[in-house]
């Protein structure tokens, strides 16, 4: 395998920061450790050195102001769980979405009109 197929590398900005919202949300309810401090700092680095750059190299204000969002959520995410406190929200469409302001699913259920006991449950 050569070197140059060993890392994921996104081609356009945009995916740069799926791939980043995407391992932020695996591990930002984890236990914290040094490592994966270390780690959300070499991400936290990466959005400022890499991904910022590369959407204003691509002329795409919407993917600059996501970019910034990234970073000042990430840079919450550590104030928030070095006091000792437990994250709670994840990241969508490059926004924070706490799960109190999330849609919740409505179910309805009919009774089934047969011998058998039982109920189905129409979404």
């Amino acid at each position: 395998m050569k070197e140059s197929e060993r890392y994921y590398q996104p081609h356009t900005s945009k995916e740069a920061l799926r791939k980043v919202q995407a391992l932020f949300n695996s591990y930002c309810r984890a236990p914290l450790t040094t490592e994966l401090l270390q780690y959300h700092h070499q991400l936290t680095q990466q959005v400022v050195t890499d991904i910022l750059p590369a959407a204003r190299r691509e002329q795409q204000p919407a993917r600059v102001a996501a970019a910034n969002r990234i970073y000042q959520i990430m840079l919450r995410w550590s104030a928030v769980r070095l006091a000792g406190q437990p994250w709670i929200g994840k990241l969508v469409d490059f926004q924070l979405i706490e799960p109190q302001n999330s849609p919740k699913r409505q179910v309805r259920t009919t009774k089934i009109h047969s011998h058998q006991p039982g109920r189905s449950v129409r979404h």
